[in-house]
């Protein structure tokens, strides 16, 4: 029986090919979300107000040197942070943003605190799904380009903007989805523990 030859991936051709569309692509993505960046007052409605309600809570306690293990805003702070749906403790890469930001002034530490980081998560989904169709669909490049476009402005990661947790899910989905199936071709270890990252 003839062996079937697996097909190496080499990521850093894709890397070195694609670099250039996928600055492009996260410029053109940060311009298409730079108007949201200057209209905190439109956008801290209800639901984005709640969930940044509950950083900020952690943020003053991360500043103050406590370790945000209890609410203290909720049952008179008889609820631990663990039993939240989308507790902001777990999230660690909001951690240096809470240094960052100053907890007195609303304004910038919603820019700081909500805005930057959905910004940040946005420009990744794009990069995700981009890789993921070039790598894994071998879609052309402008098809790849598009896809990531269009799904980082897609209706669900825009209606994200209610919660962070949520947007941070949608991001890294096609990561995982890339990393699994560079797991899947290759057998190596290092893309199974990126894919659980």
């Amino acid at each position: 029986m003839a062996q079937i030859k697996k097909k190496n991936i080499n990521l850093s051709e894709y890397y070195q090919k694609d670099s250039f569309a996928v600055i492009l692509l996260s410029l053109l993505l940060f311009i298409y979300l730079v108007p949201g960046l200057f209209a905190v007052d439109k956008i801290f409605f209800d639901d984005a107000s709640l969930g940044f309600s509950r950083i900020l809570g952690v943020a003053q306690l991360v500043k103050n040197g406590e370790i945000p293990l209890w609410d203290p805003y909720t049952f008179t702070g008889a609820r631990p942070y663990f039993a939240m749906v989308e507790s902001p403790i777990y999230n660690i890469l909001l951690y240096p943003l809470y240094f960052i930001a100053n907890t007195d002034n609303i304004n910038q530490s919603f820019t700081i605190l909500y805005l930057i980081p959905y910004t940040f998560f946005i420009i990744i989904s794009g990069i995700g799904v981009y890789f993921f169709t070039r790598k894994i669909l071998k879609f052309h490049i402008l098809a790849a380009f598009v896809s990531g476009f269009l799904y980082a402005t897609s209706p669900v990661l825009g209606a994200s903007l209610k919660s962070i947790h949520n947007t941070q899910v949608f991001a890294f989905i096609p990561w995982v989805l890339l990393f699994v199936f560079l797991y899947l071709h290759s057998n190596k270890l290092r893309w199974w523990l990126l894919s659980i990252l």
